[in-house]
Parts: C-alpha cells; structure tokens; sequence
C-alpha cells in the first residue's frame, strides 16, 4: 500500500498542472471567482472601435524634399505635430510644421482633418486633408502637401493609445506615426 502511496505523490510531484487541477476543485469554490478556469482577459485580446481612438496624439512623419519622387537614396523632412481624434470617426483637428529646405529659418504649417474607421481587429482606414495655415506658402518650393484628401490604412495599438498611418493612395509615400498624449 505504501507504494502505490509513493507512485501518486511521485506523479503528482513530477506534474505540476495536477495540483493546479487539485487547487481549484474544492467543493465551496466559487467558478467565476477561479483564476484558474476564468483568466483576466490578455491585452491582446481587446477589441477596437472607432472610440478607441479618441483625444490629442503627437505625431511624427517625414516627407520627400521632391514630392512624388520615391528612391532609396531620399532624406526625409521631419515634421511634428498633433491629431485630434472625436471617438466617432472623425480628425477634428490637428497641425503639422516643417521646415522649408534650402530657406534657413522658414517652415510650413498645416491644418488637418478627416474621418477614421477602426475595426475590431485594430486595423482600419483613415483620410487626411492638409491645409496651408502659415509660414512660407510658396509653392516654388518643394515639397508642399496638396490640400486635397490623402488615403491611409491604419494600425491602433495599446487599446488606441499609439497608431500607424500609411498612405494608400500613392501621391506621397507619407507614413506617420501618433501617440496619444
């Protein structure tokens, strides 16, 4: 008998899940209280919505000193600036600045609005229209952004607290980077 005894401790020692199994079957246990069968949820496993998008992110791009010209050898442009992001869809607001190349001490400014879809996945669409607002606004000197509509697939992460656009449609090559205040 003791060996029998000495086979299940021996089992039970060299299986630790069996006495995770053990720990939750006790006759008083509350199941919606066990960790064991009923996990907190993974961050990973949030679902999305438009709303998870929703206040002020920083963002940061870069464009082309040529725009619409695409090689390996370009330098990017650094621009910083903000998105304003309703909850239901909608860019209410936001604004870029870049300095001006070859023109020491001069830069552009924009304004931005547009509409956002997030699917449950995190995954989505986003347009983008960017307004002259200041700064230098002759056009002689590239790159300047067409105000007209700009097409972007988008990535939402850490339940919308960071997203990443890229541009779709092909008049810029613009990707950007938000990051929620």
């Amino acid at each position: 008998m003791q060996v029998k005894s000495m086979r299940f401790m021996s089992l039970v020692l060299s299986c630790p899940v069996a006495i995770f199994a053990f720990a939750g079957c006790s006759s008083g246990s509350n199941a919606s209280s066990n960790p064991i069968t009923n996990p907190p949820p993974v961050a990973g496993q949030t679902t999305y919505s438009n709303s998870a998008l929703s206040g002020t992110y920083s963002i940061s791009t870069g464009i082309a000193p040529e725009t619409g010209v695409v090689t390996t050898a370009i330098t990017r442009i650094p621009i910083a600036g903000t998105l304003q992001f309703d909850g239901n869809g909608n860019i209410t607001g936001g604004s870029i600045q870049y300095p001006v190349p070859g023109l020491t001490g001069q830069t552009r400014q924009y304004s931005i609005k547009g509409t956002y879809s997030v699917s449950s996945s995190a995954s989505g669409t986003a347009t983008l229209t960017f307004t002259p607002t200041g700064g230098n606004t002759d056009q002689t000197y590239v790159p300047f952004i067409p105000a007209t509509p700009f097409a972007f697939t988008l990535q939402a992460a850490q339940q919308g607290a960071s997203v990443i656009f890229a541009e779709s449609d092909g008049v810029m090559n613009m990707s950007i980077i938000a990051l929620k205040q």
